[in-house]
């Protein structure tokens, strides 16, 4: 069976495995290549596409980013490049442009450090904790950088990361030894030196830390009979430097005068260890200075407040300006922004810095579209990080709104606005900004772009040329998966999205689900999460149609949701679909005169106002079939208009 599993989808290994039973393996080898360069195009991608998004006009340093790490993962190379991480490569920007790096140093060398230490200047030689979770893969990929594993590849690191928490030691700045494992099972499942050779020159390294961290090293046949009693000083003087939690295991405990507390890898550590632990293993209560550790951690405040040892010594302004460098730096994450403690990001300092700088993890932890409705529940706010005013920069004014905009749960997108940005002097050109911002996120935001802007500042869909096979495949996935059009990563490219058939594809496969069960908007998975249909996609005509054609065909508008319920979109479909074809003929004329041709969309509250207007006609034509209708709707618990 193929070893990369990873690398590779299912259909993907079928295909080779096949090969391999039918034509040997020369012929099984060429489709494995042919798998990994396409996969290895695909990565490289995403680089060439952010640079060219972020640096436009920038091709040098588009030139000297993308060589270096082709250096790296293109030829001769099985190895995915990971996946671009903006804030350090912002800084490696910023660095070559005011002549702090130079362009001849290795730049992919000096990008992955920085993401492996986030805030530390140089790589500390020391063994590294990544705890098992998604969300450290990156940083996992990015500490195996350039060491012969399989995890420097992103979908090594993402798959592995999952379940088994990773120890990995650094020598002379580059990583020698990985250790998966699961901490608190105590549980080896492999040991690895530098290219997956065993790492026969750390033996005691190792074993010194196994040991350490209470696993059972006699039944660890790596480690087994390794002997460390007749090491000398000089050696635990090494160690000790290294990892100082390993004082306390030294025969000479004079060592900790010698320890640097600002070389002492604290992010790294506390995701194992207490602040106590690593006080008192380290032998730090008598020189203890906290200030030295904020000021390169600020980040770990919330647990350096836990410890017994901490009396409030650090002021808020020591506080405020450590974590004012990381704006400064760019290279404030979403996970940071989480730990910033509220004195911080209520002072006047911060806030403006916020606001000038504008993080890029900060839009990126505000822009993310919540999944389901837990996420939903649960939505970080831009306001929660810059109090909105009047004079804020255009950029931060833009990314508000557009987060009003992709977390609206309703069809009804036109009072969305703040009450704020419509007093601004710029609001018109701030409106049309924010809505093509958003339908740049997420496509099918398009179906609820205002129609006066439509006119003013008119989007015009791209045609999708069928005759590339690759263009159909993708068509075709819509029809039982249209939720493939806008999804954040994956799916539809987004090269393809913005045309006029993807749309309808997008409508029409989601008419597919909702044809057969009208009371609901979404589409349930074999492990019980949910995937929604756009809100926007309720101000579509051919999404009222088959509505209506479903209640036309099903009783069963009492499994609908309150949400739904509450839209008059909704309302009117129950109403059309259960009275017939030929009770509501006003409201069915009434609706072929407002809908507009071309884009077959609905305008604000057009339903609303459909309605209404019948509801004041003097013709009694239309006021008795209404009111046919009505005594149908009123059992339904559905308010009138």
């Amino acid at each position: 069976m193929l070893e990369f599993d990873n690398e590779f989808s299912e259909a993907q290994i079928k295909e080779i495995n096949q090969q391999l039973i039918e034509n040997g393996n020369e012929f099984a080898a060429k489709l494995v290549e042919k798998y990994i360069n396409n996969n290895k195009v695909a990565a490289f991608q995403l680089w060439i596409n952010l640079l060219k998004t972020k640096y436009p006009n920038k091709e040098a340093f588009h030139y000297l980013v993308l060589l270096s790490v082709f250096e790296l993962y293109g030829k001769n190379q099985r190895r995915i490049l990971p996946k671009p991480e903006i804030n350090s490569i912002e800084i490696l920007y910023k660095r070559i442009s005011n002549e702090l790096l130079n362009p001849n140093k290795s730049i992919a060398k000096t990008y992955f450090n920085r993401v492996a230490t986030k805030y530390q200047v140089k790589i500390i030689n020391t063994w590294k904790f990544v705890t098992k979770g998604i969300e450290n893969s990156n940083l996992l990929s990015s500490l195996a950088y350039k060491s012969g594993w399989c995890i420097a590849s992103s979908s090594f690191a993402e798959s592995y990361i999952k379940k088994c928490d990773f120890l990995i030691f650094y020598d002379n700045d580059i990583p020698v030894v990985a250790i998966r494992c699961d901490l608190e099972k105590k549980i080896i499942h492999e040991i690895r030196g530098r290219n997956n050779a065993v790492p026969y020159n750390w033996l005691s390294e190792i074993y010194l830390v196994l040991n350490h961290l209470k696993f059972d090293c006699a039944d660890i046949s790596l480690v087994s009979k390794v002997d460390i009693k007749s090491k000398d000083e000089n050696w635990w003087n090494l160690q000790l430097k290294r990892f100082p939690l390993l004082i306390n295991n030294s025969p000479y405990p004079n060592f900790s005068e010698n320890i640097n507390v600002e070389e002492i890898d604290f992010n790294s550590y506390l995701n194992v260890y207490s602040m106590d632990q690593i006080i008192i293993n380290c032998n730090l209560d008598e020189k203890l200075d906290f200030s030295n550790i904020i000021k390169s951690s600020p980040n770990i405040f919330e647990k350096l407040k836990m410890s017994t040892y901490y009396k409030g010594e650090l002021s808020e302004e020591l506080l405020i300006d450590s974590w004012l460098d990381l704006v400064f730096d760019h290279i404030l994450s979403e996970d940071d922004l989480k730990a910033v403690p509220t004195f911080v990001l209520k002072s006047e300092r911060f806030q403006k810095s916020l606001k000038v700088y504008f993080p890029d993890g900060l839009k990126k932890l505000t822009t993310k579209r919540p999944k389901n409705y837990s996420e939903r529940s649960f939505i970080t706010e831009l306001n929660d990080y810059i109090v909105e005013t009047i004079d804020e920069p255009f950029d931060v004014a833009v990314h508000r709104n557009v987060q009003l905009i992709i977390n609206h749960d309703n069809h009804d997108f036109s009072d969305i606005f703040t009450s704020i940005s419509r007093k601004r002097s710029d609001f018109k050109t701030l409106r049309a900004a924010v809505w093509k911002k958003a339908i740049e996120i997420d496509v099918t935001f398009y179906f609820a772009y205002p129609r006066d802007l439509q006119i003013s500042e008119p989007l015009v869909l791209g045609s999708l040329d069928l005759s590339i096979p690759a263009n159909k495949k993708h068509l075709d996935s819509l029809k039982l998966s249209p939720w493939l059009l806008n999804r954040r990563s994956g799916g539809v490219p987004k090269k393809l999205r913005f045309t006029k058939e993807m749309l309808e594809g997008y409508i029409n496969g989601w008419g597919h689900y909702i044809t057969k069960e009208p009371y609901k908007m979404y589409k349930a998975n074999s492990f019980g999460s949910r995937t929604y249909m756009s809100y926007a996609a309720l101000n579509n005509f051919n999404i009222i149609k088959y509505f209506i054609r479903g209640f036309a065909q099903n009783d069963c508008h009492q499994y609908a949701s309150y949400r739904m319920f509450s839209m008059p979109v909704f309302q009117f479909a129950v109403l059309l679909g259960y009275t017939g074809k030929n009770a509501f003929p006003a409201v069915r004329r009434k609706i072929r005169e407002i809908r507009d041709d071309e884009r077959r969309n609905y305008t604000k509250n057009s339903i609303d106002k459909a309605v209404t207007e019948m509801l004041k006609n003097n013709e009694l034509k239309i006021q008795k079939d209404f009111y046919k209708c009505k005594s149908n709707a009123n059992k339904f618990g559905f308010t009138m208009l």
